[in-house]
């Protein structure tokens, strides 16, 4: 992967990207609601990487009896998420969630050396769905790859289609 983001920064052994701590992140939340700010979007967020963290942010917010809306634009790793985590990243506030599917081939995920746990990302997907239609929800896939096989396309097409309320699927 070219982009040196978070996203990828997961499978490399050597870390490019300082995180900035939950408490600060919480900080800055509440510096942003005290000027009436209430709808945030994490870019290449921090919660792709760490599940304990992301849940510390989560419960600091629920226990601040501030009401935001968050949104996750950019691809959350699906497969990292727990229904725990969910729960919480809903209760806190998050009203929008994109997850990074990419493809459901497991020859394309060691491809792009992303190995993603389908079965998990799936499991996660249905259970947003069903327990939380009102969250919007989109799903990253990617097409096109040099040695993408008929059959491999549709398998992403298929797993798009399985999944009943998503939203956005972006091809």
């Amino acid at each position: 992967c070219p982009y040196k983001c978070f996203y990828c920064d997961i499978y490399k052994t050597t870390v490019i990207h300082y995180r900035k701590s939950v408490d600060h992140i919480f900080e800055e939340c509440m510096m942003i609601s005290d000027l009436g700010i209430k709808r945030i979007e994490f870019i290449d967020d921090i919660f792709n990487v760490n599940v304990k963290h992301a849940s510390a942010f989560f419960r600091k917010i629920i226990n601040s009896k501030r009401k935001f809306e968050f949104w996750f634009p950019t691809g959350l790793k699906g497969d990292l998420l727990t229904k725990e985590l969910i729960d919480l990243m809903v209760e806190g506030g998050t009203t929008g969630m994109q997850l990074s599917l990419e493809h459901p081939s497991p020859r394309l995920q060691k491809v792009m050396r992303k190995n993603l746990d389908v079965d998990k990302f799936k499991e996660n997907c249905e259970y947003i769905a069903a327990k939380y239609p009102q969250v919007v929800t989109g799903l990253n896939t990617m097409h096109g790859f040099p040695t993408e096989t008929e059959e491999e396309a549709h398998m992403t097409l298929n797993f798009i289609k399985d999944i009943k309320w998503a939203h956005f699927p972006y091809m």
